[in-house]
């Protein structure tokens, strides 16, 4: 379902874009080395107004799974692409594990994948823009370095564009 994009692209192409879901992916949790957690700690609303996907009352769009999915828009359009209601459910995404990653892989296909060429720091700033900028350059700093020890692992060149 998500992986069709896979078959087209070359060997190298493949490998960053495996090597860049795992190393995003596992990022998010920086403190425990990845996937740890299932729901983010500070749970904040995240709701922006919007007349497609409207945050539901008493709901909460916090980042859940393991690229910790946020904002109201992105449960919503997840939800419609998978067809569940993940706008009236956001748990969902915690609670069942299918959901969690159909969710992740949704996200790193519609936001991430696009911008993949553009850099490692292209793809952080999609997954997590607040970073970015000024933002937290330590954590971008970390996170730049845990790539680069991924592509070291793998064997692969890391690519130009490392920070956002």
């Amino acid at each position: 379902m998500f992986l069709f994009w896979f078959l087209s692209d070359s060997r190298e192409k493949k490998s960053l874009q495996c090597l860049r879901i795992c190393k995003e992916y596992s990022s998010e949790r920086i403190f425990c080395k990845g996937f740890c957690y299932k729901e983010e700690i500070a749970r904040g609303r995240y709701c922006q107004a919007s007349s497609v996907y409207p945050c539901q009352p008493g709901k909460n769009y916090y980042g859940r799974g393991p690229i910790q999915i946020t904002w109201n828009e992105n449960y919503g359009a997840a939800g419609k692409f998978l067809g569940l209601p993940l706008l009236t459910d956001p748990d969902m995404v915690a609670r069942n594990p299918d959901v969690a990653f159909k969710c992740a892989m949704w996200f790193w296909n519609e936001k991430v994948r696009p911008v993949v060429d553009q850099g490692f720091g292209a793809t952080t700033r999609r997954i997590n823009g607040g970073e970015c900028d000024g933002g937290s350059p330590t954590r971008v700093q970390s996170r730049v370095n845990r790539y680069l020890e991924f592509c070291r692992q793998f064997g692969i060149s890391s690519g130009t564009s490392l920070s956002c």
